[in-house]
């Protein structure tokens, strides 16, 4: 049971490799109000209506078809980390379509077979992300897992998913989350690592012969990281950090930190 489980595990995500590129590009979406399915996880999350419990127009299998494949998401649809879940959860629910009109994936039995998006709203929240988690995991019963969307919120659930051995697909950037390989071998990630973001920013600072960077962090997990890299590399490339300042992932005001700029010498700002 377990080697056909992981067969299935490896045949989902083989195909989500090629898809998950236009996850990506989602993420500069504008946000709708689409609904989000998964029950009391999602309540608030928007005012589209979501099928019932355990239903969707694209899970019934035909004769010859293979059973169908759950896919699990865990985004951050609400909260501070809404201008990029709800983009990724539009371009899954669009992905489910195509996917299943085009009869679905090609698992190791040679079926095919349709896929079900079961998706739920983490809210931003690090326990809420660790609670949906689990529900896609014990009661869903998914092959796999996407999300979550922000590093706060994948980082939360390394250690659920890798007890677990179910494949994890996250949005997010650090490379934390991915390193050391050996401990993350259910990990896997879409975007870029934050430390090849940075090494990029300064090789273009050093091509423009800045030398002097002003750098503001988000104080949440993400930025931790990136600060982290930033402050080992910034050095080693000759760039001297003259103003290392952060905000609050809910502050809507940075005058105080943006001052602190105009008063310094920086030739550049990272934000």
């Amino acid at each position: 049971m377990a080697t056909r489980r992981r067969s299935r595990h490896w045949s989902i995500l083989s195909a989500l490799l090629f898809l998950t590129p236009t996850l990506l590009a989602a993420c500069g979406g504008s946000p709708d109000t689409g609904g989000v399915r998964g029950g009391a996880a999602t309540a608030g999350t928007g005012g589209g209506t979501a099928p019932p419990a355990g239903t969707s127009a694209t899970t019934g299998a035909a004769a010859g078809e293979g059973e169908v494949y759950k896919i699990g998401a865990n985004l951050d649809v609400s909260g501070v980390g809404s201008s990029l879940g709800v983009p990724e959860r539009n371009t899954l629910l669009l992905l489910e379509r195509q996917v299943n009109e085009a009869g679905g994936i090609m698992g190791p039995d040679g079926k095919k077979h349709r896929v079900q998006m079961i998706i739920y709203d983490n809210q931003s929240d690090e326990t809420q992300s660790i609670q949906v988690t689990r529900k896609l995991i014990d009661e869903d019963k998914v092959a796999l897992i996407i999300g979550a969307t922000r590093t706060a919120t994948t980082s939360a659930i390394l250690d659920t998913v890798s007890r677990s051995e179910v494949p994890l697909i996250s949005l997010a950037a650090s490379a934390s989350l991915v390193e050391p390989v050996a401990e993350r071998k259910w990990i896997f990630k879409t975007p870029q690592n934050d430390s090849l973001m940075i090494a990029t920013l300064l090789d273009q600072f050093k091509a423009k012969g800045y030398q002097r960077i002003a750098f503001l962090s988000a104080s949440d997990a993400f930025g931790s990281t990136a600060r982290t890299v930033w402050n080992q590399r910034a050095p080693e490339a000759g760039i001297q950090t003259v103003v290392d300042d952060r905000f609050g992932v809910d502050d809507k005001d940075l005058t105080t930190q943006l001052n602190r700029v105009k008063q310094s010498d920086a030739q550049a700002l990272v934000l």
